[in-house]
């Protein structure tokens, strides 16, 4: 189902239904200039625990936090939209929480039911995006080498779903293999 505003619906697709799936589908140039995830903030801090055997309080990221939190009284972690931390225990729950996502996963996978699908989004050339929410969980299976993790596509680029929506139309389940 295509939601349109105006007769010149190529220009203000809002939503579109394929195969039983619902995206909002965004138009603009949120998927051009975008650094490599092993660049992301989560990413490094993960990585900087995984590498330090899940001793947290060893990392420098962790150290910097509780002297930045010393000095001003506060500190800013993450990437984006950051979260300010004013007291000591909850940058202390912060890091232990990454330490424990690492050791869980380590021993159990992936688990769909307490985390939830990773947040990605198609660009306009194909390319999958992580979305807001997940960078931790991704960034630890990463580092432990899962073989897949489950995702769900919140997004896609109009210009993507225009230029493959008439494979779409015509064989509707080919999306939904293509995911799966």
């Amino acid at each position: 189902m295509i939601r349109n505003r105006c007769p010149e619906w190529r220009r203000w697709i809002v939503g579109l239904e394929v195969a039983g799936l619902a995206w909002p589908a965004r138009r603009g140039h949120w998927d051009r200039y975008l650094s490599p995830f092993t660049e992301h903030e989560a990413y490094l801090t993960v990585k900087e625990v995984h590498d330090a055997e899940l001793e947290y309080e060893q990392t420098a990221r962790f150290q910097q936090a509780m002297e930045a939190l010393k000095h001003r009284g506060s500190v800013s972690i993450g990437h984006g939209r950051r979260r300010t931390f004013t007291k000591e225990k909850d940058v202390i729950s912060h890091f232990q929480g990454i330490s424990d996502l690492l050791r869980s996963m380590a021993e159990h996978g992936y688990d769909l039911e307490k985390a939830g699908p990773i947040s990605l989004a198609i660009g306009r050339d194909g390319t999958l995006i992580k979305e807001k929410h997940g960078h931790h969980r991704l960034a630890a299976a990463q580092l432990l080498g899962l073989d897949s993790v489950p995702f769900a596509v919140m997004t896609v680029h109009t210009r993507w779903l225009l230029s493959h929506f008439e494979v779409f139309k015509a064989h509707p389940d080919a999306l939904r293999d293509a995911l799966e």
